[in-house]
């Protein structure tokens, strides 16, 4: 297990590499893995402890309340120890380095190259593309389009109109206080179609309007012709997606689908466009009408994440739908009005 663990951190970039904060902006600084002290796995045995007791809640307190300060790498890994047969890897991710990818990507790799040691077998010899490929691959876009273009395609100027008008409502102010709850809906085909018509029409009742200034949560490890899907990373892009509520489900999930394509088509990464110092000079007008606020306070008033692809198979929505409300503090200075992380299962959808 040392030596897959040792092999999945050669192979990926950003577990060698720590953040350094210059100019106000965070970067990355990537060491090589000496020849000699290679890292190897904490193990932790529980096995002479009650595994529902104070050192079980010691654990969970530490998966939990994990925080990660200045220039150290941003993820841990370990083993626990139940018993002679059974041992858990447990990884650990600052937020700024995985996604949902990331945990398929690493729990994908470390398997194929445990298994392939303990056979003796070569190592699995899949292509991982270094991150530092995707950087500058975003930061050379967007390619092969004009900023006119782009605004036309994702109807920026009537996306922030909507928001505008939102915004405007007097009822509609920030909060000291933000609710989290589930909601769960039996279907026997849980789908992207499924999932974003039944949160569209609930704003469409809630709100009274057609058109919604949605903030589409995209897995962005695609661009022209490269494909980063063996790489760790965070790759998540916030697109502005204007909704017409008054489409079928079907018109417009298609209507997404293709405003994704091109994305992929012609480099375009909203965040890295909108944020990045490259390009305070360029795409202002994008910039101005997709309204993120001077402190992006303004970024996501109705936000919608979509994980229906990481649903395993043969699990139920009943076996992880909890109907607890909790009210709690807003956690961030944002307009944030109803965001929704929708996950599908065999036999319905939890939002």
């Amino acid at each position: 297990m040392d030596q897959a663990y040792a092999q999945f951190v050669q192979s990926q970039g950003l577990l060698r590499s720590v953040p350094v904060q210059r100019d106000e902006w965070t970067y990355w600084r990537e060491y090589v893995l000496p020849a000699a002290g290679v890292p190897k796995l904490n193990i932790i045995d529980v096995s002479d402890r009650n595994p529902s007791g104070s050192f079980a809640e010691m654990i969970h307190d530490y998966m939990t309340n994990t925080r990660y300060t200045g220039e150290h790498t941003l993820f841990h890994m370990f083993v626990l120890k139940r018993n002679l047969r059974e041992h858990y890897v447990i990884t650990l991710y600052h937020h700024a380095i995985c996604d949902r990818v990331t945990s398929e990507v690493a729990e994908r790799q470390m398997i194929a190259c445990y298994r392939s040691l303990l056979q003796h077998q070569s190592l699995p010899t899949d292509e991982v593309k270094p991150y530092v490929e995707y950087v500058k691959q975003i930061q050379n876009g967007p390619k092969g389009i004009t900023e006119q273009e782009l605004v036309s395609a994702f109807q920026l100027e009537a996306f922030q109109k909507s928001k505008q008008d939102i915004l405007l409502r007097p009822k509609l102010r920030t909060s000291t206080e933000a609710y989290l709850f589930s909601v769960s809906i039996p279907t026997e085909n849980p789908s992207l179609e499924f999932a974003l018509s039944v949160y569209t029409k609930g704003l469409q009742t809630y709100l009274g309007m057609d058109k919604l200034p949605l903030l589409f949560l995209y897995d962005g490890r695609r661009y022209d012709e490269a494909e980063y899907y063996n790489t760790v990373g965070e790759f998540i892009d916030f697109v502005p997606m204007l909704m017409d509520t008054k489409q079928q489900p079907a018109e417009m999930v298609e209507s997404v689908r293709n405003r994704l394509g091109l994305l992929k088509r012609h480099t375009i990464n909203f965040m890295n466009l909108l944020t990045s110092p490259d390009y305070n000079s360029q795409w202002k007008r994008t910039k101005k009408l997709v309204q993120f606020g001077k402190w992006y306070e303004q970024l996501d008033l109705f936000m919608f994440n979509y994980l229906g692809n990481s649903a395993k198979e043969g699990l139920k929505y009943s076996h992880f739908y909890d109907d607890t409300v909790l009210k709690q503090p807003n956690p961030l200075p944002i307009y944030s009005l109803f965001n929704c992380i929708a996950s599908a299962y065999t036999d319905g959808l939890i939002f």
